[in-house]
């Protein structure tokens, strides 16, 4: 199983493993943890898209530059 509810488990990962601490400025963290799998696909994929239409609109917006 991927997901725990045992809260004697958490406590016992929590003590012995770390969370991956990425120092980036464009580090995203999502909280998916009460969600179910398919809630959690969900948010993840409504993260990248929401990243992709910024990105989109980045680059759009900056294409006229260098002809100019």
């Amino acid at each position: 199983m991927l997901k725990s509810i045992s809260p004697e488990l958490a406590r016992k990962k929590s003590l012995e493993d770390e969370v991956l601490n990425v120092p980036h400025p464009n580090l995203r963290t999502l909280d998916v943890t009460k969600r179910s799998a398919s809630g959690s696909v969900d948010a993840i994929l409504d993260e990248i898209n929401a990243i992709k239409s910024v990105s989109n609109e980045t680059f759009t917006a900056g294409a006229g530059v260098a002809g100019d």
